[in-house]
């Protein structure tokens, strides 16, 4: 479920988002767990954040500091979709 969000919103971003902009993204769907709970809490519940998750899907995703990303916060990155 949070894969299959993360990649629908970068494929409707034109194959690369903001980390910031997926963690809204994330917020503003529902968990695959049934309760009230947000597809973000669910992810930092599972994987401890954003970057953790990202590294267990090496194989779909890239991250990388690119044009675009707030250079004021060092906490932001670019996420992209690897090739299939």
């Amino acid at each position: 479920h949070l894969k299959g969000l993360v990649v629908e919103y970068i494929n409707a971003r034109g194959g690369s988002a903001s980390s910031r902009d997926v963690g809204r993204y994330l917020a503003a769907n529902k968990s695959s767990t049934g309760d009230n709970s947000s597809a973000l809490q669910e992810l930092k519940t599972t994987y401890g954040g954003l970057a953790s998750f990202l590294n267990w899907y090496t194989d779909t995703f890239g991250r990388a500091d690119a044009d675009g990303v707030d250079r004021n916060n060092k906490y932001a990155f670019q996420i992209t979709l690897r090739a299939a």
